[in-house]
């Protein structure tokens, strides 16, 4: 549309301009998610890796309530 546009002559100044800065920054953003998104991805997949905690046999064991009061 733009082409066509600045073909037919009336374009407004400064246009083309500033589309190409929003599409700059735009792409500097989905590129800083994209980082952040594999950081995390990787993050997670180590955290999965991780053995879990070994509970021991006392915590399991009855024992006495003894309420004092």
């Amino acid at each position: 549309m733009a082409i066509v546009m600045a073909c037919i002559g009336s374009t407004v100044a400064g246009r083309i301009s500033i589309v190409c800065i929003v599409c700059f920054l735009c792409g500097i953003q989905l590129l800083s998610i994209g980082v952040i998104g594999e950081y995390v991805g990787k993050l997670y997949l180590e955290s999965k890796h991780h053995s879990r905690y070994i509970i021991s046999d006392r915590t399991w064991e009855s024992y006495k309530r003894e309420y004092k009061g």
